[in-house]
């Protein structure tokens, strides 16, 4: 298999990667208007939706810890949790895309670790591993993602991420094997 910059999978990826573009522009949106009062962590999330939208992959992780250091970690409510693992996700993406895949792994290991049914930080795991030539745990990552979307309560806020990366996962799992 060739590897490309973006991928090892080639135009599937690319297409995944336009998808995740996408859906994580929806999801940066999203995780703002939950967060309008707390103006110091939506300035970073702008900050951070610009910097995607223009393709500038390597400033997201700036921001997106800028917006990390300021949540209290050691008194963390749930509303916290779920704010701190999204930002861990951008910015996991956001290495992925960039082509730094071991950080990018590192990073969606920490939200793996505390929350196991995050399907789409088991799916972006599952592409970074591949794009380091970790195909059986890609492959794992992958099954993590599908299974986590399989046993994940769905809401209609939820449904709209959910779905198509249900679909992402099954395919990179075809693509890694």
């Amino acid at each position: 298999m060739t590897k490309l910059k973006i991928g090892a999978f080639g135009v599937n990826f690319e297409i995944n990667v336009i998808q995740t573009i996408k859906i994580l522009a929806d999801y940066i949106r999203d995780i703002k208007g939950k967060y309008q009062e707390r103006k110091d962590i939506s300035n970073w999330l702008d900050r951070a939706q610009k910097q995607f939208e223009s393709g500038q992959y390597t400033l997201v992780p700036m921001s997106t810890d800028r917006a990390i250091s300021i949540i209290d970690k050691n008194n963390m409510s749930k509303q916290d949790k779920e704010l701190y693992n999204s930002l861990l996700i951008i910015k996991g993406i956001a290495q992925n895309l960039d082509g730094h895949y071991k950080e990018a792994v590192e990073t969606l290991n920490k939200v793996t670790l505390s929350d196991h049914l995050i399907s789409v930080a088991w799916n972006n795991k599952g592409l970074a591993q591949a794009n380091l030539n970790m195909y059986e745990d890609a492959v794992e990552s992958f099954d993590r993602a599908i299974e986590s979307n399989k046993s994940n309560p769905v809401d209609k806020d939820s449904l709209k991420y959910q779905f198509p990366l249900f679909s992402m996962a099954y395919n990179n799992k075809g693509n890694a094997l």
